[in-house]
C-alpha cells in the first residue's frame, strides 16, 4: 500500500519540523511545494513497477479563508534523497495531481460549481520527458482553496542495475488566487485519450503493468466515474472495462517501425458541444516517436506531439507539448483518430503505450452564487 507523507506548512519564515516521509510547504499566495518520501531503486524497475507513494495536500492556502483559486501548472524535479540535489530526470515514471479519493470526487467538485465545470479525477500528469506542465497565460482550472487534493509519485529505473539510487520528487503546484486577478481567468478542463490494441497477440508482458489502481493517480489510465468505487478503479492487468475486455492500453512493439491507429472513443472526450483546445501533451514509452490527433471528418491533423529519447541510455528525454491562447476547435460531431508512431531499434519486443492529454475550454462556466467565497467579484 502506498505510504502517506506528513504535512508540513511553512509560511512567512515559520515552519514546523520536517518529517522524512514527505513534506509540504506553502508560501501563502501562489504555490505549494510537495517533497515525496524517499524511494530506493536497488534494481531495474520497468514502467509501473517502481516504488511509489501518495501525499495528501489538504489545503492550498492553509492560513487563509477558503476561496476560489485557479490551478495553472505542475512541475517536478528528481532529487538525491539524502542531499536534496537535483539528479537525472530518468528516474521518474509518472506523477499525478488528483482529487483526494477519500474526501472528494470529481462529481462532488463539479456540483459545487453548479456543474459548470467538467473535471475528471486528475488535474496534471507528469511523465518522462515532460516534468513540467504550464497552461497558457490567462487559463486555469478552478478549485476551492480547501479542496482536498492528493499527489501520487512513482519512480523508475531503466539503466542502473548495479547500485542503489535513492530519490525523492520535489514538486511545485502553481495556482493563482481569483481575488488577485484584474482580468477573469478562462477555465479549462482535462481529458485523456488512449491508444488501445487487441489483447490477443499483444504479448503477456503487459499483464505486469497497471495491475493495481488503489489510487486514482497510481496507474496510467484515468479512472472513469462508472469504473470507480471509492476512488479505486475496477480493472485487471492491462484490461479496463471502459475500453472493453478484448483490448489493452499496454502492448508490446516488435522490432522495427510501427504505426498504431485507433478512433478516439466518444466517452473519453465526453463533450456536449464544440469547444477549443488550449494545451496538450502526451505519454509515450521509450522508442515512441510521436502521437497525433487526426480529424477524420475534415481529413486534417489537429496536433502532433513529438518525443525524443536519450541517445546514451534508455528513456524519454523530451516530450513535446502544444500551447495556444486562441485554441483549436474540437467538435464532438467529428470523428477523431489517434496515431502513435513507434520505432523499436532493439532486437526484442518492447512495452508501449500512448496517451494524449487535452485541456479544453469550459463553455458555460459561471461563479456559483451559493456563497460569498465563490461569488463573482
Amino acid at each position: 500500500m502506498a505510504a502517506i507523507g506528513v504535512l508540513v506548512a511553512r509560511e512567512n519564515g515559520w515552519s514546523l519540523p520536517t518529517c522524512p516521509e514527505g513534506e509540504t510547504r506553502a508560501n501563502g499566495s501562489n504555490w505549494v511545494e510537495v517533497v515525496s518520501k524517499p524511494y530506493t531503486l536497488d534494481k531495474i524497475y520497468l514502467s509501473m513497477t517502481g516504488p511509489s507513494g501518495n501525499h495528501p495536500v489538504t489545503c492550498l492556502l492553509p492560513h487563509a479563508k477558503p476561496q476560489l483559486v485557479w490551478l495553472t501548472g505542475l512541475r517536478t524535479e528528481v532529487l538525491d534523497a539524502d542531499n536534496r540535489e537535483t539528479i537525472s530526470p530518468e528516474f521518474c515514471c509518472h506523477a499525478n495531481l488528483t482529487f483526494d479519493p477519500k474526501r472528494i470526487s470529481p462529481e462532488r467538485h463539479n456540483a459545487e460549481f453548479d456543474n459548470s465545470t467538467h473535471m475528471d479525477w486528475r488535474f496534471f500528469t507528469l511523465v518522462p520527458g515532460r516534468l513540467q506542465e504550464s497552461l497558457p497565460a490567462g487559463y486555469g482550472m478552478p478549485v476551492r482553496s480547501d479542496t482536498p487534493l492528493d499527489f501520487f509519485t512513482m519512480s523508475l529505473n531503466l539503466n542502473v542495475p548495479d547500485r542503489a539510487v535513492k530519490v525523492r520528487f520535489k514538486t511545485t503546484i502553481d495556482f493563482v488566487r481569483d481575488a488577485d486577478l484584474t482580468v477573469p481567468m478562462k477555465p479549462l478542463f482535462r481529458r485523456a485519450l488512449y491508444v488501445v490494441q487487441p489483447l490477443a497477440g499483444s504479448g503477456m508482458e503487459h499483464m505486469k503493468m497497471c495491475t493495481s489502481m488503489a489510487h486514482p493517480g497510481e496507474g496510467c489510465v484515468e479512472p472513469m466515474a462508472t469504473n470507480v468505487v471509492g476512488g479505486v478503479a475496477t480493472m485487471k492487468g492491462g484490461v479496463q472495462a471502459q475500453f472493453g475486455n478484448d483490448v489493452t492500453y499496454h502492448w508490446m512493439v516488435p522490432p522495427g517501425r510501427h504505426t498504431y491507429r485507433v478512433k478516439a472513443a466518444a466517452n473519453q472526450l465526453n463533450l456536449a458541444a464544440s469547444t477549443t483546445l488550449h494545451y496538450a501533451t502526451a505519454h509515450l514509452h521509450p522508442y515512441g516517436e510521436s502521437l497525433e490527433l487526426y480529424d477524420l471528418t475534415t481529413s486534417q491533423s489537429v496536433l502532433k506531439i513529438q518525443a525524443e529519447d536519450f541517445r546514451d541510455k534508455v528513456g524519454v528525454k523530451h516530450m513535446g507539448e502544444f500551447q495556444s491562447a486562441s485554441g483549436i476547435v474540437v467538435n464532438p460531431s467529428h470523428q477523431y483518430e489517434l496515431r502513435a508512431e513507434y520505432n523499436n531499434t532493439t532486437s526484442k519486443d518492447v512495452d508501449a503505450m500512448a496517451i494524449l492529454y487535452l485541456y479544453l475550454l469550459e463553455n458555460d462556466f459561471h461563479y456559483p452564487p451559493k456563497s460569498g467565497m465563490l461569488a463573482k467579484r
